[in-house]
């Protein structure tokens, strides 16, 4: 399952929520289908829109069993 043009369902992921540019930044868990996810987006609330990106080198972290929401602001 999916949400539209987004990121697949998952558990265990990371979620960073950084208010000065109102986006938020997901990593990884763990899909039913797929297992281990090592991938990256960006969700933006004012388009209401999710990227995925791609950073030069690749992580190779994946893991599955994050339990962390983080929000900050950017001084």
């Amino acid at each position: 399952t999916s949400f539209g043009d987004g990121p697949k369902a998952r558990y265990g992921h990371v979620l960073i929520h950084c208010e000065d540019d109102d986006v938020m930044y997901l990593f990884g868990g763990r899909s039913l289908v797929d297992g281990l996810l090592n991938d990256i987006w960006i969700y933006d609330f004012i388009q209401s829109k999710w990227t995925e990106i791609f950073p030069e080198p690749t992580l190779g972290l994946a893991q599955g069993e994050y339990k962390k929401v983080v929000s900050f602001k950017v001084s």
